[in-house]
């Protein structure tokens, strides 16, 4: 039997994002067959020489293209792969999603029995496990107890097994789901690993190549608007990079820390004065928060193009989260989750969030999560050295660099929501909407789409009307 816990990387994964780098793959091996080769025999057919290595030449261009074709063919079969196994995780995950909502309905029939623990009767992710826990308690006051202590009993006990019963096939179904879609696609992707020639390069000497070669930014801008270079809605070309962190700052951090700083703008700082303020004079705080968007209009329109997001997006959730708790307040939450015990942390702030792990605390103006932020630049989020969180929490202190992470990070959500191939100026409302709300919500978006959809409604139109942008 699946218990929400066992399933819960189903409901967390994105099968949009599969399906998008499904077609990155098929980008690149179109790509290759549709230019790289033809320009090789291209260049062979017109070159004009004879001489003793012309066949050392030849070999190599041959060499060239059976190394081409192999990588091609390598890339081809992982997005065949890919595209196998994207239906049927949209199949699981759309299951679990319905468990899900079965499970919370039993959640709300057991709540009768108010001494459950909190995370059951009052918002729990898990309750079938509690409902094996208190089905004998109840069957024994249906039996043995006062009049209304079995009529209490003898409702819970209509309501609860159908939807226990029922969770339980959802969440089994698409576990089982998943995982054969899971047993095929791995064994073939690592078959189309295996196709793919055994091809290494020094990283310093790449870079080398690539820095020394004057003419290859005007052949990469040349190449700019083909779509076999970049897919339709994804915004612009990165340069080149090694695209794996090995020190503290990754390619993606150092790419935005380069584009922030021929940007104009900066923080602009608040403090509990201000907020205190604020909250009885909202009409300040919103002023504030136009006046903080306007004087970093400049990073939020670069980082929305660099990332194919649509300027007004960035500039609403950007309304939505300035002027909360100041930034001092950030820093003292991250450091007593690091420091403070569980208990005292229980004790001194109350609630579950208050002992979350250090990672999970939201920093910087544009409020977003360090382990979201690590993510989003690259970082392996659960094994970060002291070092790396440094850079990033530094980052994060600085508007015009978080406004691009945070843009990182909506271009993420974009795609995430099946949006990522539509060019952004193509965006629906309703679309926008969603994006800012997985962007607040995370992964619970849905439970919040239309109340925070119709706040993120209200916001574009302030950016938009008030013309903050222009």
């Amino acid at each position: 039997m699946a218990y929400f816990a066992d399933i819960k990387h189903i409901f967390l994964a994105e099968p949009n994002m599969v399906d998008v780098n499904a077609k990155e793959y098929e980008r690149f091996a179109r790509l290759v067959e549709s230019t790289v080769r033809p320009e090789i025999t291209a260049a062979q057919g017109k070159l004009d020489w004879a001489g003793a290595s012309r066949d050392q030449f030849d070999t190599r261009v041959t060499e060239a293209h059976s190394f081409l074709g192999h990588l091609a063919g390598g890339i081809t079969s992982a997005a065949d792969a890919l595209n196998v196994y994207v239906p049927k995780l949209t199949d699981a995950k759309r299951v679990v999603q319905d468990g899900r909502n079965v499970s919370h309905e039993l959640r709300k029939a057991m709540r009768p029995y108010r001494w459950l623990p909190r995370d059951v009767s009052d918002g729990g992710e898990d309750p079938l496990r509690y409902w094996e826990m208190l089905r004998p308690v109840v069957e024994a006051q249906a039996q043995t107890g006062l009049p209304a202590s079995r009529t209490k009993a003898a409702a819970v006990l209509r309501q609860c097994p159908p939807l226990y019963e029922k969770a339980k096939q959802l969440f089994d179904t698409a576990k089982q789901t998943e995982e054969q879609a899971r047993a095929a696609c791995v064994p073939a992707l690592r078959k189309a690993y295996e196709l793919l020639p055994d091809y290494r390069v020094d990283p310093a000497l790449s870079t080398s190549v690539t820095s020394s070669n004057p003419h290859l930014p005007g052949e990469v801008a040349e190449a700019a608007g083909d779509p076999d270079v970049r897919l339709s809605g994804t915004g612009t070309a990165p340069p080149h990079t090694d695209a794996t962190p090995t020190g503290p700052v990754s390619p993606a951090l150092a790419d935005i820390r380069a584009d922030a700083a021929r940007v104009p703008g900066g923080h602009l700082p608040w403090d509990w004065d201000d907020k205190e303020r604020w909250d009885q004079r909202p009409h300040e705080l919103n002023a504030f928060r136009e006046q903080w968007i306007t004087h970093n209009k400049e990073a939020i329109k670069a980082a929305a193009e660099k990332y194919g997001v649509p300027a007004d997006l960035v500039g609403a959730v950007a309304y939505e989260e300035i002027g909360g708790s100041p930034l001092s307040y950030d820093e003292t939450v991250r450091s007593r989750r690091e420091n403070w015990p569980t208990a005292l942390l229980d004790l001194h702030d109350g609630g579950r969030a208050a002992s979350l792990p250090p990672d999970y605390t939201s920093m910087g103006a544009i409020d977003m999560q360090i382990r979201r932020a690590a993510d989003t630049l690259g970082y392996d989020a659960t094994a970060l050295t002291e070092p790396q969180r440094t850079e990033i929490l530094n980052s994060m202190r600085d508007a015009r660099e978080q406004v691009f992470i945070a843009t990182k990070h909506l271009a993420d959500l974009k795609q995430a929501a099946g949006y990522g191939l539509i060019d952004p100026t193509a965006l629906t409302d309703d679309q926008l909407r969603e994006i800012a709300v997985r962007y607040s919500k995370g992964p619970y978006w849905q439970d919040h789409l239309t109340g925070m959809g119709g706040v993120y409604g209200g916001h574009l139109n302030v950016v938009r009307n008030h013309r903050l942008l222009d």
